[in-house]
């Protein structure tokens, strides 16, 4: 019976994948963000995709992947694909295994400033963005996947490692906290439309958690853990 496999940040180790994919054959694999693409040049980017993609295609699996804090915006528009492997855009919507699953990537990098001094890899438009002109024609969401979390979700408040980082970057806190306000914003817009999700999994913190928060069930996946789902059942 094929499954629906969601994964953690993965920081570029492909190697992760091509493992499920064996271990699971005839499976969907969701990442949930930082899939780790953008800091190497284009040909060498492209090159590994391809082989990862030959790897997909020998365990008859698919690959969808959001864009994380440690990801380059500019594979994530929806051009990037390969026979088995989808970098989607925000707010893309696909329905697998009888599940309506929303796409929204993007989160702010703690140790942003400290990538901008070395030139480390770090992106302006790297944050969440809340787009509410998308989500008005959608169908039905039974899961929502999300790279940060909102506010209600684990983790709560601010941790030490998030003030040493803050300490040279003095709009940090505030713009974490902004962020996290947003993806509050997109549960209630989705409440609003009917389309409250009944599951969410996001990455981002380096955690396992799960929340029974009102009507969904928020999982957050530690680095290359895994949450399996079987198929809708209707």
């Amino acid at each position: 019976m094929k499954k629906l496999i969601f994964l953690g940040d993965i920081h570029g180790d492909y190697n992760v994948i091509k493992q499920i994919a064996q271990e699971e054959s005839d499976s969907y694999i969701v990442q949930v963000g930082d899939f780790g693409i953008g800091f190497r040049n284009e040909t060498e980017e492209a090159a590994r995709l391809d082989k990862l993609n030959e790897s997909l295609i020998e365990s008859n699996c698919i690959l969808y992947a959001i864009r994380g804090n440690h990801d380059d915006p500019k594979y994530f528009d929806g051009s990037v694909c390969r026979t088995n492997i989808e970098l989607l855009a925000d707010y893309s919507c696909r329905n697998i295994l009888g599940y309506n699953i929303l796409f929204v990537g993007g989160a702010i990098s703690i140790d942003r400033k400290y990538r901008q001094v070395r030139n480390m890899g770090w992106w302006e438009n790297e944050k969440f963005t809340l787009l509410p002109h998308l989500l008005t024609e959608l169908p039905k969401i039974d899961i929502l996947v999300t790279h940060t979390a909102p506010t209600f979700c684990m983790p709560i408040g601010i941790n030490d490692l998030v003030r040493q980082f803050a300490a040279n970057d003095f709009n940090l806190i505030s713009e974490l906290q902004t962020e996290r306000i947003l993806v509050d914003r997109l549960f209630e817009l989705l409440a609003n439309n009917d389309s409250t999700p009944t599951n969410h999994f996001y990455g981002h913190f380096h955690m396992d958690s799960v929340d029974y928060i009102d009507d969904t069930k928020h999982t957050c996946l530690d680095i290359n853990h895994t949450y399996t789902l079987s198929p809708k059942l209707f």
